[in-house]
């Protein structure tokens, strides 16, 4: 899939506002550089993080760097000492700059012939920040923590988008068992929650949802097209869709 998520509507006293998301041209990326165990073939690979654009070498965990908002499904993993990446966001050329491409890909595992292995993973940019390395496969929202603190009223999320959707059944494959595929196509999806969080006095947590946004595309889009999705306030349990 490929996206270029441009910048965000307000609303202001008179008219609307176009207000762009930190790093949401996207044309600034982190390139790591990261060389896996040996184990699974000692390849150097290239992770990518949308931040103030600089090249790190070396398997040290990543945190949001420049103040950059944004984290994707990019990651370092470490399992038992066993250095591997994950990456399907990459930048990519769009007009005069770059843009965010997210990718459905195989990552592939061979361990010393033991352990062969696909597993299919989705390219993911969020608000927020993941967490690394990750070390386990288990309880994956565990491994980030989505969200940033926000105090606006926006009306809709703007972006630039095209798509590429494959033809034919879904493939779903998490290297435990064989490949299988599944009825019903695949879809890409863009979402934004906005929520009041808060903690009491015994320490729970809380979130009351405030807006929400939400659209599913399941068709290809050849040409970059600007696109609106809504957010809409209050109750909207009886909202279609």
């Amino acid at each position: 899939m490929l996206a270029a998520l441009a910048c965000m509507c307000m609303t202001s006293t008179k008219a609307e506002t176009v207000v762009p998301l930190s790093f949401g041209d996207f044309d600034q990326w982190v390139t790591r550089n990261i060389k896996e165990s040996g184990i699974i073939g000692g390849e150097m690979k290239k992770v990518y993080e949308i931040a103030p654009t600089k090249t790190l070498n070396g398997d040290e965990p990543y945190t949001n760097m420049g103040n950059s908002p944004w984290a994707t499904s990019n990651v370092l993993a470490k399992v038992a000492s066993v250095v591997k990446t994950s990456n399907q966001v990459f930048p990519d050329k769009h007009g005069n700059g770059q843009c965010a491409k997210l990718m459905t890909l195989y990552e592939h595992v061979k361990a010393l012939g033991v352990i062969n292995m696909d597993v299919l993973a989705s390219g993911t940019i969020f608000l927020g920040q993941m967490i690394e390395p990750v070390s386990s496969t288990k309880n994956p929202y565990s491994k980030m923590n989505m969200g940033i603190p926000f105090t606006k009223r926006p009306t809709a999320l703007q972006f630039e988008y095209k798509l590429e959707i494959p033809s034919g059944q879904r493939i779903y494959s998490s290297g435990f068992g064989s490949k299988k595929e599944l009825p019903g196509q695949d879809y890409a999806e863009v979402f934004i929650l906005l929520q009041r969080r808060w903690e009491d006095a015994t320490g729970n947590i809380h979130a009351a949802r405030v807006g929400t946004g939400r659209e599913r595309y399941g068709t290809s889009v050849a040409s970059w097209t600007t696109h609106r999705i809504p957010v809409w306030y209050g109750d909207i349990t009886n909202h279609e869709g």
